[in-house]
């Protein structure tokens, strides 16, 4: 995958719209390309959260006590709130079809906010807005 096409990937997903392009293309450079095969748990509930993941093809099930609570596609993201809590995962997210995502590290994503520190506000507000 392309640089170009992971800032493109990243600036499509709401939680992100409307930050800085220096911030976008700064995340796209730390962004891990993953590929996993349909029936794949990505974390279960209970994990310890290490990171978010945007959906650039494929789908994937979010599901707590085998109840379903939503199913995500193309552009959708999740796993966000381990960027602000160190709390174990609430749910489980499988892919029910092949996927390719881009892996958000926590870490990596603190590291370059602290670059960019009127961000967190901004990112903060999507996180409270879409939930």
């Amino acid at each position: 995958m392309h640089q170009a096409q992971k800032v493109l990937a990243i600036k499509n997903v709401t939680l992100f719209q409307g930050l800085p392009s220096s911030f976008l293309l700064a995340l796209a450079e730390e962004a891990e390309v993953v590929e996993l095969p349909a029936k794949q748990v990505i974390f279960a509930e209970g994990d310890l959260p290490t990171g978010m993941y945007v959906l650039v093809y494929g789908k994937v099930k979010i599901t707590r006590d085998g109840g379903v609570l939503a199913d995500l596609k193309e552009h959708d993201y999740f796993g966000e709130l381990a960027l602000l809590d160190s709390s174990s995962r609430t749910a489980t997210a499988t892919t029910c079809s092949n996927v390719l995502m881009l892996y958000i590290d926590k870490y990596l994503f603190d590291n370059i906010l602290n670059n960019f520190p009127n961000v967190m506000l901004g990112i903060a507000k999507s996180i409270i807005s879409y939930m």
